[in-house]
Order: C-alpha cells, then structure tokens, then sequence
C-alpha cells in the first residue's frame, strides 16, 4: 500500500520531496467506483468502512509526510482524486487536466488545502465553491481557484507550444489587452 512509502520518505536523508502521480495520461485518480459502491458497498457497510479506512490512512499518510508532497497531475483528477491531491502540499498539473467532484455536496471534506487557508481568503471560499457544485473544471480555471501551483504544457514539439485544446477561462488573449490598453490612451 501507499503508506509505507511515504513513511520511508520522510525518514530518508537523501529525499528532498515526493512527486505523486498517477500512471499515463489519462488520469491522476478518478475516486472510487460508484457503480461498486451501489452493487457491493451497500449491502457490506462494515467492508464500506475498512475501505474508506484505508483511504483514509492514505490521506492522512501524505498529510504526515516530513518532506514537501507534489501532486504531478496528468489528465483527471477527480473525487476521492481530489481528496488525494488536496492532501499534497503543492500541485502541478498538465494544461489539459480536468478537475472536479463526483456531485454536488460528493466529498465535502475533500479540498483539505481549503482547511490549511485562513478565514477570509478568497481561495478558500472559491475552492469551496469547487467542492459543492461538483462542476468539473479545466487546470486554468484551478490555478485560478487557488488549488494548483502551476500548469506545464502537456503538448511539445521539438519545444513545449500552447495547446489550441487548452480551456484557459480567459476573456481575451494577449493581444486583445494590448489593442484595449492602447485604445485608452
């Protein structure tokens, strides 16, 4: 499981940070199964309770962790995902990544970054926000909400280029800004 690397993490002399992520492109962690958990949760609660046990210790593993966790995300980052990645203390994420939550009111106390904000940030009540409507969002839109760190470009030919497919949220590009700060003037 996940928790003893982290346990020797911290205590190693020659790491400086753990890089979490998950394997491809497709997706960091989309949470659990829902179908699962209807089908076969449902009907065991007490096997529902050592699952999330688990998730749990997992949580609160990186949480523990002595040495800066970075949240490496690629593609999705979803739900208990979420969670996941709120737990790490820096995230960084593809210019594709896609975040949100499984539903509106899904995982109240996933975004555990919103917890370590003081009261009255504005990222926290933006990342709130993200936690309750259940609205997936582009990386763009979550660096906005203070979740991410930062975003890399997830395209690169002979160097790293702007991807065309990228939600950036923004209202105007560059040289819009520049034409209207000229017309000012």
């Amino acid at each position: 499981m996940i928790l003893a690397p982290f346990r020797a993490a911290s205590n190693a002399r020659d790491v400086n940070c753990v890089v979490f992520t998950g394997v491809g492109d497709k997706a960091f962690c989309t949470g659990g199964n829902t179908k699962e958990y209807a089908e076969y949760y449902a009907g065991h609660p007490q096997e529902y309770r050592q699952y999330m046990r688990l998730f749990n210790d997992m949580v609160s593993a990186i949480l523990g962790c002595d040495k800066p966790v970075i949240c490496r995300v690629n593609g999705m980052r979803i739900g208990g995902g979420q969670e996941i990645g709120t737990a790490c203390d820096f995230t960084v994420a593809q210019d594709l990544a896609r975040f949100g939550q499984a539903g509106p009111g899904a995982w109240l106390r996933a975004d555990r970054r919103r917890d370590r904000l003081p009261a009255g940030d504005d990222r926290r009540e933006r990342s709130m926000m993200a936690c309750v409507l259940g609205e997936p969002f582009s990386a763009h839109k979550a660096y906005w909400l203070g979740i991410l760190t930062d975003i890399v470009p997830a395209l690169k030919i002979d160097q790293f280029v702007a991807n065309p497919l990228v939600e950036t949220q923004r209202m105007a590009d560059e040289s819009a800004l520049h034409l209207r700060r000229a017309e000012d003037r």
